[in-house]
This record gives C-alpha cells, sequence and structure tokens, in this order.
C-alpha cells in the first residue's frame, strides 16, 4: 500500500530536538503534507539542559545562560513562537580575568579570544610591551596561501598573536567556555567564522574590524528588554521560556516523555524504533539529537560514534549565589570574570547576573553565577555541594574580597555534559556522518556533539537536520520523485562542507 503521510521521529527534547520538531511542523504546514512526527524524550521535561529557576525576585539558569545575539536562526525561531519582543541583549560591558592575583579588564573589542580593536590592547597591562608588539605585528603580516587544515587554537592564535597574547587574553576566555585547554582545542570548533579567519591573508584585526556588528532583533526595531551592543542575548522570561514556547506550538499526541529509545532497526519501509521497556515506533526518517554516546548506542555503532570525540564530555557545576547589593565591590561594573588556569582556584568562571541581565534579579540585590570545571579543577570533583559552594566562597573571597554569607546558594552538576571538540574534529564527523548515510539512510544527527555547543548552533543544527530528513521521507509518499530545491536532502548538513578536508599537525 503507497504511504500518504510521512512518519519522522524526532529522538531526544533539548534545544535542537525542539528545534527540528517545529521546522518539521512548519515544512508540513508550508507544503500541505502530512506528517506524523513523534518527539521521544527519556526523561520526564523537556528542554534537555535548559532549566530555569524562578523565586524572591531572582531568575536563575541552571544550565547555559544566553546564546549569540547575531544567530538569525535563533532570531527566527523566536519571531515564530512570538518570543521576538522578549529579546534581551547583555550590555557592552567589560569582562575580567584573574591572574597573578590581579583581576584586570579584558582589553575591549576582543571577538572569541580575537582582538578587533588597536587601542584596547595597547593599553592592557596583561601584556608585556614584547607582547604588544608581537600582538600587534599582525596588522603589518601577510600569509602567502589560504589555510584550509585544522589546528589547536592555541597554535593559529599563537602564530598570528605571539605566545603571550594567547597565555594571557585568550586562552583564560576560550577555556572557560569550552572546558578544554586551548592546545588540545580545535580552532575550526572554537572559532566562529573560521574559515573567513584563516583565509584573511592580510591582518586579521583590520578584517575582524570590517566585519558586520552582531545582528538586530528579527523585528528591526527595539525590544522591551533590549540592552545596547551586547554580543550575547536570553529571553526576558529566562530560557525555559523558549522551551514552553515551542511546547505549545507542537502537538500535544507528538510529545512522548519517559520514552527512551533502546535500539534502531532497518525495516523493509524506512526503520523501526525500539524502546526500552517494550513497545516499538515505525519511521520514514529519523533524527537523533541526543548526545554522540547514546547516539552510537542505539544505532549499534559506539566504536565509530566514540571516535569522534576521543576524550569524553566535560563534567561541570554551576554554582549561583545571591547577595545583597553592598557585599560586592563598589567599582565591579563588568559582566564577568574569566580564571586563568594557573591561579589555583575551583572557579573557572563567574557571570555578574545583576549587570549581565538586570532583569532577572531584584533590585538592591546581586547574582553570581560560578562556573566550574572539574577537568580542570579535578580535586574537588567527589566533594558534596556544600563543600563545593565552599570553595566557590572562598574563591570570591580572594578574587573579589566578599566577606558576606549568600543569601542562598543553588549547585547544578552536569556529568559528561560539555563535548571537548579537539584538533580535526569536524574531518571525524564529516566520515561520521558518511558512515551512517551509508548503513542508515534516512537517519540524522544533530547537537550539541557535533556542530556546536551553543544554542544557537543546536538551533541551526536541528532546523538543518529537520530540512533533510522532511526531504528524505518525503521521496516514499506518491508522486514525490525528488526533494524540493529549496530542502537541503544530502546527508550532511551546509554547516559541515567546508569542513570535510583533511586535517594537519600544528
Amino acid at each position: 500500500m503507497t504511504p500518504t503521510k510521512m512518519k519522522i521521529a524526532v529522538v531526544g527534547s533539548g534545544i535542537t530536538g525542539l528545534a527540528a520538531a517545529l521546522h518539521l511542523k512548519r515544512e508540513a504546514e508550508r507544503h500541505g503534507i502530512a506528517v506524523d512526527f513523534t518527539l521521544l524524550e527519556a526523561g520526564a521535561r523537556l528542554g534537555g539542559k535548559i532549566g530555569t529557576v524562578r523565586g524572591e525576585g531572582f531568575l536563575i539558569e541552571t544550565g547555559p545562560d544566553s546564546f549569540a545575539a547575531r544567530s538569525k536562526d535563533m532570531l527566527s525561531l523566536l519571531q515564530s513562537v512570538g518570543l521576538g519582543a522578549e529579546l534581551v541583549r547583555s550590555p557592552a560591558a567589560p569582562t575580567y580575568v584573574y591572574t597573578g592575583r590581579k583581576l584586570h579588564a579584558i582589553p575591549a573589542g576582543m571577538m572569541m579570544g580575537v582582538p578587533t580593536r588597536i587601542a584596547p590592547l595597547l593599553a592592557t597591562p596583561l601584556l608585556s610591551g614584547a607582547g604588544k608588539f608581537e600582538a600587534l605585528v599582525d596588522l603589518i603580516s601577510r600569509y602567502p596561501e589560504r589555510y584550509s587544515a585544522d589546528e589547536s587554537v592555541a597554535c593559529f592564535l599563537g602564530r598570528r598573536f605571539g605566545a603571550e597574547f594567547v597565555e594571557r587574553v585568550a586562552a583564560p576566555l576560550l577555556e572557560a567556555i569550552h572546558a578544554d585547554t586551548v592546545e588540545q582545542l580545535s580552532a575550526k570548533a572554537a572559532l566562529p567564522g573560521f574559515e573567513m579567519l584563516a583565509g584573511c591573508r592580510g591582518s586579521l584585526i583590520r578584517a575582524l574590524a570590517r566585519a558586520p556588528s552582531t545582528a538586530r532583533p528579527a523585528t528591526g526595531k527595539r525590544t522591551r528588554h533590549q540592552i545596547d551592543s551586547g554580543p550575547l542575548a536570553t529571553v526576558g522570561g529566562g530560557l525555559e521560556a523558549i522551551v514552553a514556547a515551542i511546547e505549545r506550538e507542537l502537538p500535544r499526541e507528538a510529545l512522548r516523555l519517559s520514552t527512551e529509545v533502546a535500539a534502531v532497526e532497518p525495516a523493509s519501509a524506512g526503520y523501526v524504533l525500539h524502546l526500552r521497556g517494550g513497545g516499538a515506533i515505525a519511521a520514514d526518517a529519523i533524527i537523533l539529537a541526543v548526545p554522540a554516546a547514546a547516539a552510537g548506542t542505539v544505532l549499534g555503532m559506539p566504536h565509530e560514534f566514540l571516535a569522534l570525540t576521543p576524550r569524553e564530555p566535560a563534567t561541570v557545576a554551576n554554582v549561583a549565589l545571591a547577595y545583597r547589593r553592598e557585599a560586592l565591590p563598589s567599582g565591579l561594573r563588568g559582566t564577568g570574570l574569566v580564571v586563568a588556569a594557573g591561579a589555583r582556584c575551583a572557579i573557572s568562571a563567574a557571570s555578574f547576573v545583576h549587570v549581565k541581565w538586570p532583569h532577572a534579579v531584584p533590585a538592591g540585590h546581586a547574582l553570581l553565577r560560578c562556573h566550574v570545571d572539574f577537568a580542570r579543577a579535578a580535586q574537588f570533583a567527589a566533594v558534596d555541594d556544600a563543600r563545593l559552594a565552599a570553595l566557590v566562597r572562598r574563591d570570591l573571597d580572594r578574587i573579589l574580597g566578599i566577606k558576606a554569607n549568600p543569601e542562598f546558594e543553588l549547585v547544578t552538576r552536569w556529568v559528561h555534559a560539555m563535548p571537548r571538540y579537539a584538533v580535526g574534529h569536524f574531518g571525524r564527523l564529516a566520515a561520521l556522518k558518511a558512515r551512517v548515510a551509508e548503513r542508515f539512510p534516512g537517519v540524522f544527527i544533530a547537537g550539541a556533539s557535533y556542530g556546536g555547543a551553543g544554542l544557537a548552533s543546536c538551533v541551526t543544527q536541528g532546523t538543518e537536520a529537520a530540512a533533510a530528513a522532511f526531504a528524505h521521507a518525503r521521496l516514499a509518499l506518491p508522486h514525490a520523485a525528488v526533494a524540493p530545491a529549496h530542502i537541503e536532502s544530502d546527508a550532511t548538513p551546509a554547516f559541515l562542507a567546508a569542513h570535510a578536508k583533511e586535517t594537519e599537525p600544528c
């Protein structure tokens, strides 16, 4: 019997899976095609690592707290679910680095560890005279040929700006973001727009200074909560508001919580997803929006997926502490700080939420959200939450001079939650996607393990995977010989097309 309805399964309800499910619904409506899609979540709630705690006037994110404000896909998603007017931009305020027992402002104009302005580099006390000279040599440098292979962040930035700049400026910032060392972190994965950066034969500082600035909201208008100039954004009701808004858009019968997929098996037409505890679901196409280890298990390809990330994802903790505003130093006006690796602290970073997101903190109060990376602070991994919070308070006293006890503390741990992208990541990913496409045509992988851990990147991956799954499943329908030209139907999404080349050591 010829099928008249597409069946697509989305496994995992983090932001990647939610974006995929929403795109499937939109595509079905746009093309007038019946799509029976199911969103399967092993846990009891939607949203993955997104979590927002509200109480006593505070709004606390227990997982990620922002996304890239320039992301067109994220801004489009917010508009489509009615949250465009809720966009909040972070302020143009400094970030500090704690090194040598002192707190210094990171030079203004940094873009993910790469400088874009000359004057702040000349003025910073973080660099010696020789270090400043070496960094500014980039202004007159010429590179003979286009660079294409991957290398570590330390190698890429060190060649451009010198070892001192990497150690004292770029490394503290990027290592706090990625929970990895710059010596091991892939430049292609960590530096946005790497292909443009690597292809620049002249000054990288000048090229980035000429690049388009952070995008305004998709409406082009000032939003209710908007603060000018910030590179990051959130929504006024907290990131869980995005999850709730997407959930309202999806058919209730399509959502299946506490439903774990044990295995995927090819069938005569499409696939069968076997559920742990019994039961099965048929699908023409599948989107696996789960971590690489879980995807490898359900596909029976554990070794292939393990090879993607030679080191296991980092385990981290977020510790939020609320204070009266007067407990903090009066001159502290930045959005947060990062801690250099040699500082012997438990924390690797801290956000000053009352500055970064003032709408999330009641008047007269301060909220510090501290990040502990157990890959760097392994000696603290086994301590309980009370002891961990005490270690964080010790660090805040040492760094900021905060003597007062917090009004409350909230500790959230994420075990093996932060993927670490080793050099050559995108080459390995392209090879893995090719193997999955060969063995399981119509199965697509997406999420933080693959094309980038930020929320905006995950939204893009989920959207692209949904477009590919829609195109694949549509081939089984009557009179659907080919996928529409506007749908990306290749097994490798567009964002990976430039990353399939062999890598070379630094």
